[in-house]
């Protein structure tokens, strides 16, 4: 099912979803999307990993506080035991902690080499299952159930953005990328700045248009303060993106 069929259906469609399914009414089902590894390249793959991979670890190791966890909010459920857990996508097999300066660029070549290696060390019932080596398939596991269009359509909107996202991240990394030493430092300090802090990609729908380019994703986070969480926000972010708007230009 696309989002193109999906926004085609009449709307009793949707009052029989809402009102029949007993799946939604147990709370035990979530909504799972596939879309093509293949879509992205090398470095693509590494930016879309990174992103989710640094916001699981801020909220397995930082305060409640500390992690807005607007991410949790999108997928509206968080680190649900054997369907969705929330792990890092990565794969250290092969790797030398010693070939690298430190652990942040240790934990980004894991997260590459799960790219290259079509590999990674978490069970298939993670909430981005990426390796199978007998198919192109990348499944969003995250989801929650839900019966209501808008949401659904959130759904769609969120994956379509976080792939563009990723690919205009990705424009000034090596194309054929196999190593993550083959990144200039500079360049890997811009893309850490930017990766570091789930608030980046929302930044990045606000300064390329996205709240209007994915209207139901935009509803959705206006209803969960998503105007607040970027004006509290102090950092560099906004300079970063700034920085690859003009690298890019």
């Amino acid at each position: 099912m696309s989002s193109l069929f999906l926004n085609d259906l009449p709307e009793e469609f949707f009052e029989t979803l809402k009102n029949e399914w007993r799946g939604y009414h147990a709370k035990k089902c979530g909504i799972h999307l596939s879309t093509s590894k293949s879509a992205l390249n090398n470095p693509e793959s590494f930016v879309f990993l990174t992103y989710h991979n640094n916001h699981v670890r801020a909220y397995h190791n930082s305060s409640e506080d500390e992690c807005r966890n607007i991410m949790g909010d999108v997928f509206q459920r968080v680190d649900v035991p054997n369907y969705a857990e929330w792990h890092e996508v990565k794969y250290e097999s092969g790797l030398d902690r010693n070939d690298y300066a430190t652990g942040r660029d240790f934990r980004y070549a894991s997260y590459l080499n799960a790219v290259i290696r079509n590999r990674q060390s978490v069970s298939r019932g993670n909430f981005i299952n990426f390796a199978s080596a007998e198919n192109d398939r990348l499944e969003f596991r995250a989801f929650a159930s839900a019966t209501l269009k808008d949401r659904l359509l959130k759904n769609f909107e969120y994956v379509d953005a976080i792939y563009q996202f990723s690919r205009h991240l990705a424009q000034n990394l090596p194309d054929g990328l196999v190593d993550i030493r083959d990144i200039p430092a500079d360049e890997l300090e811009l893309i850490h700045t930017i990766l570091d802090n789930e608030i980046g990609f929302y930044f990045w729908l606000d300064k390329t248009g996205g709240f209007r380019a994915y209207p139901n994703l935009a509803a959705h986070l206006e209803r969960h303060n998503i105007d607040k969480h970027l004006s509290d926000y102090v950092g560099d972010i906004p300079d970063a993106l700034q920085d690859v708007f003009v690298a890019q230009a």
